[in-house]
């Protein structure tokens, strides 16, 4: 995936002044936390100290650190942006970091995207183990290296490090955060020193006594709702069966892509009157963030004609004219480096689950698609936009350093991987008393709207706050889905008045309330219950007729006959036999049924078969009702039997049709009814078709001799006899009557 070039630094290089301004308290202003001034790259990114092993308890791996000595130390970036883990060549090669092979032939893996691959090798299984990234962390004593993980192939750069963009980089991505709680102290970048990073078992406690060295995990008080989500389907792994890579989903502040109904709350841009929303991806691996040319057209910022993907790209607004402060920054991955342009936001909004929103004014972005490409089909997907650390440690006007300075706003930032969140400590951020309102959708069986003895709940219906009173779910409002007992529950709300409605499913009609909606007022910390939906669901039938099929060709000409008398039923249990209890009725005169009255679910009607008569339609129906009757579910029914085979070119003349042997179309098959040896006119007869398959649908019963039209060329090979002697009783299915035909 294309990322911001993570630039390094040395530690106090930049001379912006020894110590950025001290924070400042920040105020609660319209009811969102107010953080102005983020520059467009951060000046620091987590980073981690690893080992790697062959085996889990072996010696670690060991490489010449070139001042006579060796090392089993690697540094390198703690990444949420990436899906697995990556190494350098220059590592590997350091430390003698074996490549897979499968079939003989080396393992490589492919990130796919629209301006091509990057390719890499891929490593042996090897154990990690982690130590914290701290002052007194120097790599050099294995008791340090506490967390471990593994065994996991990793990604290997089959490229030098480019000397212009600093050291090699090793970057350990989601594989390396799996079940654990990733800590960060942000206050060291704000003197120009490297953040502290330390990655904890969940549950460790706090210790206050040892923050700068072994802190636990810290309590934040603001809470970002993060989803997940798998890209893997856009890589490659070659040769075909060859183990991958390990790879594990990435997190987004915003529904999952690709996860239908996720209401993870996402992220809000505006620029002028323009608001609109996205899923952006979490990255701690990069130094800026971004946004798609998409995003940005819809709050009317576009390209210049001709000057995406130059040296000197330029955004523009919806008149052509240049947006004004714009930068710009070096982007490298997939395929391709480029350059691309920025600009600065009005306002970026993340949402907390204390429902008090973060936003960032003056809030600098980069305008860049990062599309991937499934390699199987074609199909594309590209980030709506992405986080990176500038937005949460020290951030600087320019990548490196120079320039405009931001002081980082958080002291404390947490990733907790297993439960989903994104933990901030913004100081002064004063807690807000927040109130909730719950209360269930229930499936009123007697249209009351009370919630009785049968009455059940209904879950995964959509209830949302209509914030602009228009009657109708829109996708900037809050919602939520009920749970599997039909509960609902909105939390964080500050005091005021909200208007709460459903999106009423499709087979059920809203009962009560009787306006339709609850108009509820919470005072601050106010927790209102009770208001229920109700929904009494709109019955349907399922009809259709069993009819005489006279030609076995399953379809209901107007010569055939409905049946009557004859038994259908709903499979309750899905047997497919008539068990005591079920529902069942007999067809009418017409041969019609009719089951009335059934509630939305999904119903199996089947017919009970007779003696001397087989099916020639579907013998089942799976019908699944919202609302709306179900027509049409007709079997078709035949006492007259039906026989096939089919003529193959006998290759080695065997007479058996082996696997490689195909069939042969257009040869006449005939029932030799006066026996006497030849195709006569009158006689019952159907060509093969392109597989050379025959049937004749609908046959009586009685005894029939089948013969095959020779053709020129051939010579029969099956059946010996020359001709199939065959016995049919009513209803009868004989198949498998083959035709063995060879050339001379």
């Amino acid at each position: 995936m294309r990322k911001i070039i993570p630039l390094r630094r040395a530690v106090g290089s930049v001379a912006v002044g020894s110590v950025m301004e001290s924070l400042e308290l920040r105020q609660l202003l319209s009811a969102a936390y107010v953080i102005d001034g983020v520059q467009p790259a951060a000046y620091d990114q987590p980073q981690i100290h690893v080992l790697f092993r062959q085996t889990a308890t072996g010696s670690p791996l060991i490489a010449d650190d070139g001042l006579g000595d060796t090392s089993f130390d690697v540094t390198g970036f703690l990444d949420t942006g990436s899906s697995g883990v990556v190494i350098s060549q220059e590592t590997a090669e350091g430390l003698g970091i074996q490549s897979s092979t499968f079939n003989g032939q080396p393992v490589t893996y492919a990130d796919v995207g629209i301006g091509g691959a990057d390719v890499f090798d891929v490593s042996e299984p090897l154990y990690l183990n982690f130590a914290p990234f701290n002052d007194t962390v120097d790599g050099t004593d294995e008791a340090d290296f506490s967390q471990k993980f593994g065994p996991m192939r990793m990604q290997i750069n089959q490229n030098p490090a480019d000397p212009e963009l600093g050291d090699p980089l090793d970057i350990f991505g989601m594989p390396a955060m799996q079940g654990k709680v990733v800590v960060m102290d942000t206050t060291p970048v704000n003197d120009l020193a490297n953040m502290r990073t330390w990655i904890y078992n969940p549950g460790t406690p706090y210790h206050a006594a040892t923050t700068t060295t072994d802190p636990g995990i810290p309590t934040t008080n603001l809470h970002v709702k993060l989803s997940f989500s798998s890209l893997k389907r856009f890589t490659d792994v070659s040769p075909a069966g060859a183990p991958g890579p390990v790879f594990t989903s990435n997190p987004f502040v915003g529904p999952a892509p690709f996860a239908s109904g996720d209401t993870t709350p996402p992220i809000t841009i505006g620029q002028g009157n323009l608001t609109t929303n996205g899923s952006f991806l979490l990255d701690t691996g990069s130094q800026s963030t971004f946004i798609s040319s998409a995003m940005a057209a819809k709050v009317h910022v576009y390209y210049e004609a001709g000057t995406e993907g130059t040296d000197n790209p330029i955004l523009v607004d919806g008149n052509g004219k240049e947006i004004p402060n714009q930068f710009s920054l070096p982007i490298g991955g997939i395929g391709q480096t480029s350059t691309v342009a920025g600009f600065y936001l009005d306002s970026l909004t993340l949402p907390t689950r204390e429902g008090v929103p973060i936003k960032f004014t003056h809030a600098p972005v980069l305008v860049d698609d990062v599309t991937l490409e499934d390699p199987s089909n074609g199909d594309t997907f590209t980030l709506d936009g992405d986080i990176g650390m500038n937005y949460f440690v020290a951030s600087s006007a320019i990548a490196g350093g120079v320039g405009d300075d931001h002081p980082g706003d958080f002291t404390w930032m947490t990733f907790d991987q297993p439960n989903g969140v994104l933990g901030l400590n913004l100081p002064g951020a004063v807690p807000v008393l927040t109130g909730s309102i719950s209360g269930s959708i229930f499936s009123d069986f007697n249209s009351d709207g009370k919630i009785e003895t049968g009455d059940k709940g209904l879950a995964s219906v959509r209830v949302y706050i209509d914030a602009n009173l228009n009657g109708k779910f829109d996708a900037s409002e809050k919602t939520v889905l009920t749970d599997s007992t039909g509960a609902y529950h909105f939390t964080g709300l500050n005091p005021g008045t909200y208007r709460v409605r459903e999106v009423t499913p499709s087979a059920y009609k809203l009962i009560a309330p009787a306006a339709g909606y609850f108009s509820v007022t919470i005072s601050a910390g106010q927790d209102t219950a009770g208001h229920n939906f109700a929904d009494a669901p709109i019955k349907a039938a399922i009809s259709g007729s069993i009819f005489n099929d006279i030609g076995g060709d399953a379809t209901r000409q107007t010569t055939d006959p409905g049946l009557s008398g004859w038994r259908v039923y709903i499979d309750a249990n899905n047997n497919g036999k008539l068990d005591i209890g079920e529902t069942s009725i007999l067809t009418d005169v017409s041969g019609n049924y009719s089951f009335t009255g059934l509630l939305p679910a999904s119903y199996v009607v089947r017919d009970v078969p007779q003696a001397g008569w087989r099916a020639t339609t579907v013998s089942s129906y799976v019908v699944t009702l919202a609302g709306v009757n179900a027509i049409g579910r007709n079997f078709g029914v035949t006492h007259k039997a039906k026989l096939a085979g089919s003529v193959f070119l006998d290759a080695n003349k065997n007479g058996i049709r082996d696997k490689a042997e195909v069939g042969l179309a257009n040869w006449r098959i005939y029932i030799d009814t006066n026996k006497n040896g030849k195709f006569d006119t009158g006689e019952l007869s159907v060509l093969t078709d392109s597989l050379g398959n025959w049937t004749f649908a609908a046959i009586s019963a009685g005894t029939y001799v089948v013969r095959i039209v020779q053709q020129a060329g051939f010579t029969r090979t099956a059946p010996a006899a020359g001709s199939f002697t065959i016995t049919l009783s009513a209803g009868a299915i004989v198949s498998g009557k083959t035709f063995g035909e060879g050339k001379p």
